[in-house]
């Protein structure tokens, strides 16, 4: 029920183009700071929004701006986790997650934004900490996706720069003209 199945799908059948599209969302931006602006542009996107509002879907089998948000924090727990494991062990294991499961399960429709955004900014605070600490050297340490295989660090910060912009913009077209 995401955004976009077909990306989903892209992911696990294709895993060097679903990296090649996040980072070419990414452009010339540079990750960390395309990282550290999300808080402040996920507030300013649910500021003043009504509950129905944040809660409507889209259309049929599209994510809601209140479930993208849930998403994007639930994104937030797994990458700061495989961040740190790929930082700290040798070549581990990045266990992938049924995001739609996630959003399902833990009902982040119903959720209060402010609920879900105070939780994402603390979450990016303590990733934005660590990987502004990660020497350069460290950068091309590698996990082993369960899906995508083998990711660099470099490689997730910079699709979860990719991903955020991705979301901020399915947040805005769902929220846009109602």
């Amino acid at each position: 029920m995401n955004e976009s199945p077909r990306a989903a799908r892209q992911e696990t059948a294709d895993p060097a183009g679903y990296r090649a599209r996040l980072r070419g969302l990414l452009g010339d931006l540079l990750a960390l700071e395309v990282l550290a602006a999300t808080p402040r542009e996920l507030r300013a996107l649910f500021v003043k929004k009504d509950l129905a509002r944040v809660r409507k879907r889209p259309a049929p089998g599209k994510w809601s701006a209140m479930e993208i948000l849930g998403h994007l924090t639930d994104v937030e727990w797994t990458i700061g986790y495989r961040s740190r494991t790929v930082l700290c062990d040798e070549s581990p294991a990045i266990v992938p997650m049924d995001q739609n499961l996630w959003v399902e399960v833990q009902n982040h429709a119903e959720r209060q934004p402010g609920e879900l955004l105070d939780a994402f900014e603390s979450l990016r605070s303590l990733n934005l900490a660590l990987w502004r600490r990660i020497p350069p050297q460290d950068l091309g340490r590698v996990g082993r996706h369960g899906e995508r295989g083998e990711e660099s660090l470099q490689t997730l910060i910079d699709m979860t720069a990719g991903h955020d912009l991705n979301h901020l913009a399915q947040i805005d077209r769902a929220l846009a003209n109602r």
